[in-house]
């Protein structure tokens, strides 16, 4: 699987005569931003555990990148449910801060565990940056773990999950692979289209340029339709305006 954008070369080079390869690998890495910021297509999805009464979460990602937004935000550790509300939380870019206007459900009633406390059936409890329920009624023994081994605890941890949308830095020289294979063609035709514009140059081609930036913009109309219908056999759907 290719993830680098010199694994893009050969569908380039064949086309731009004489061009430098730095010059290819820039053109490359420009059109990799654009073609990310332009249809917010590169996604990532993070899971962290949520913590009692914290409403602030660094997100950390896999990559070179910069964090454009949340795409969508969980707090029930499915990202099969309706996901939380944007209004509920902000985010911070300089600092890739989600920050929720009050702590996320399934922590705001849940206490620190404590020995010797007599736990009723359905109670919630804090240890270890987990919450877990009271499955038998009991009176807590001289650690957590004796109780959870005694099956008198579930983890009902609710995990935080993040899915954001990636924006390769500058001089970022592999993406995902799984996204490299997808777009290569459409990242190739930007970066020639981009080169073939270029005047005076051996690889000099107006008219080429014009092909390429047509091909590149099919590629990004289909990566925003993709990311927007969340639905990747669904056509777009255009709803025409009347003017009567």
């Amino acid at each position: 699987m290719i993830s680098r954008y010199e694994d893009l070369y050969p569908l380039c080079q064949v086309e731009l005569p004489k061009c430098p390869t730095p010059l290819l690998l820039q053109h490359l890495q420009l059109t990799g931003r654009d073609f990310c910021r332009m249809t917010e297509s590169w996604h990532e999805r993070l899971t962290m555990n949520l913590v009692d009464n914290q409403t602030d979460y660094v997100l950390s990602p896999s990559y070179d990148v910069e964090i454009i937004r949340p795409w969508k935000v969980w707090d029930t550790g499915d990202d099969g449910d309706n996901p939380v509300d944007p209004q509920l939380y902000d985010f911070t870019p300089s600092t890739n801060t989600l920050s929720f206007d009050t702590a996320p459900d399934g922590y705001t009633n849940a206490t620190a565990w404590a020995t010797g406390t007599v736990y009723a059936v359905g109670v919630e409890a804090s240890i270890n940056n987990k919450t877990y329920e009271c499955a038998t009624a009991h009176t807590a023994a001289a650690t957590f773990a004796a109780d959870l081994a005694a099956g008198y605890w579930t983890d009902v941890t609710d995990d935080l999950i993040v899915k954001v949308v990636l924006l390769p830095r500058l001089f970022t020289c592999e993406l995902a692979g799984y996204f490299m294979e997808k777009w290569a063609e459409g990242l190739a035709a930007g970066a020639v289209a981009s080169l073939k514009s270029m005047k005076n140059k051996s690889w000099s081609d107006p008219q080429g340029a014009a092909e390429k930036r047509a091909q590149y913009d099919l590629f990004k109309a289909l990566a925003r339709r993709e990311t927007y219908t969340e639905n990747k056999q669904q056509p777009v759907m255009i709803q025409r305006t009347s003017w009567l």
